[in-house]
Formats: C-alpha cells, structure tokens, sequence
C-alpha cells in the first residue's frame, strides 16, 4: 500500500507544492486508487500534477465529514475524474458553522456542487466494503466525550445552532496481510473512539497505522497552551492502550499536538507534509 499526502498546511521542501487548510491522501491499494478527501479546492489539482498523479484514474472519493477543507475540492475532482464513486454520510450535507467572537462562519459542503454532481454521491447510512478489503465504518462509538478542542464547531438543528456532535463523520479502513490501516478526516469524534470502534468491528486485528487528522487546535491556531498540551498528552496515554504500530499525524493536529502525542508515544508517531510517500 502507498499513501500520498496531497494536501496539507506543511509542505515537503523542494515540491513547488501549494498548502492550504485541509486534508487529502491518495492511497494506492493492490491497483486501486481511493482518494480521501480533498482539502478546500485551492491545491488538490496543481498538487496532484506537480506529484505525477492522475486523478483521472482514482476508482472512490470517501469524504470523511461534512466540512469545507476536506469537500471543498469535490468539484475540482469531478471534473477531470468522469467514474469514481463518492462515498459520504447523508447527514455531511447539513450545515456547519465555526462560532467565532463576532459571527459564526459557515464551514459546510457547497450545496450547489452537491446538487449539481447528485448522481455521482454514494449516501451511506451503514457500514460498507467498497472494494475488496476496503472498508467504510460510518458509526463511531463515543465511550471517551468530545474534546474541548470542539467546542467552537456547531451544527444547524430547525434553525438553531448546537454544538456539533459529529454524526456526519466516518472513516476508511483498509485490510491488508492481516492487519489495518485507519483514514481520518479529523477525528473530531475522538482518536480513541475511532480504534475503539475500530477493535470492537474487526476483532483480533493489529493495527498497523492510522492516518489523518487529530484535531489538537483551537480557532484555526497550531500554537497550545500548557493545559492543552496535558489535554493531549492525557488522551496519548490512553492511545498507548491500543495495539496500533505508528500514528501518522496530518492536517488540524496541529505541530504542537503532534509534539505533545510524542512526548507519550515517542517514534510511533510521525508528522505528515504534502508531498510525503510512504510505503507500508
């Protein structure tokens, strides 16, 4: 299997490659190309073209939730790719706000891209395989609470704003030589949540990574605090409790999360650039 970091905040050095907020890993997998979210639209194309890939050939689109920089490539995507499915939770085309001091900003999928490509949308209400060995687990059991480093992200119920609770996320996994690999958009749900779900699904199953973002920022910053630096580092213990092999951290987890996951999980963890390949 290979993973391709399309888009990210970072950068690998050297590329020529653009940044922006938001998330997309290409993943080669036996022959097939699945495409996990696709960041805020600016970077997903020159990136993929600057890297030597076609998108054309990508097979499935998963989008992880309902936010602007993992969709917000959707259109960009589906114009120079005529044939792969795309894989979301109906409950991803609600409407989404992050609440700010002076106005709440809309942060949700663009509705006319979602009507305009209607017939191109998979809507899941359950769990799938998609491809062989490759699985959408779209129920993630919330044992551990939210993270405070949520509390500004809200949801529309009949007009009001509410917290988001985050039923519009999903994730990917894929099976291979016996072990898992887990795709996260944010992880707004909870990383231990998400493996936990993860254990409880596919029993008996070492983890052998999990990708994607974690979540460890406030209002856009990557800068924490003291008291939030010890938030992150109380839920890597609880990650250690898990048989995962390595964390590989991207996006919205911020530098110094991912500096603070380190400091419990030592080299299981790893930060991901746009522009980064690994081999598993």
């Amino acid at each position: 299997m290979k993973v391709l970091s399309l888009v990210d905040e970072s950068v690998k050095s050297g590329g020529g490659l653009l940044t922006e907020h938001g998330l997309a890993l290409l993943i080669d997998f036996e022959g097939q190309k699945i495409l996990f979210d696709t960041g805020s639209g600016r970077a997903l194309l020159p990136n993929a073209k600057a890297l030597g890939e076609d998108l054309a050939m990508v097979e499935y689109l998963v989008l992880s939730h309902g936010h602007f920089d993992h969709g917000g490539g959707l259109q960009s995507f589906l114009k120079v790719n005529k044939q792969a499915k795309v894989f979301l939770k109906k409950e991803a085309m609600g409407n989404f706000y992050s609440h700010g001091y002076f106005a709440d900003r809309y942060i949700g999928l663009d509705k006319k891209v979602l009507k305009k490509y209607e017939n191109r949308l998979e809507l899941l209400k359950e769990p799938v395989e998609i491809g062989k060995d490759i699985f959408i687990v779209t129920e993630i059991k919330k044992t551990d609470p939210i993270s405070d480093f949520n509390n500004n992200l809200m949801k529309e119920v009949n007009k009001t704003l509410l917290p988001d609770t985050f039923e519009h996320e999903l994730f990917l996994i894929i099976k291979e030589n016996g072990k898992l690999v887990i795709f996260t958009g944010c992880g707004h749900s909870g990383i231990a949540n998400i493996l936990r779900t993860t254990a409880e699904i596919f029993k008996g199953y070492t983890i052998r990574a999990i990708f994607g973002g974690f979540h460890y920022r406030r209002s856009g910053s990557n800068i924490l605090n003291q008291s939030d630096k010890e938030l992150v580092e109380n839920e890597a213990q609880e990650l250690s409790k898990f048989e995962v092999d390595h964390f590989y951290t991207a996006h919205c987890s911020g530098r110094d999360g991912s500096e603070s996951l380190k400091n419990v999980l030592g080299k299981k963890v790893s930060a991901l650039s746009a522009g980064d390949i690994l081999e598993l």
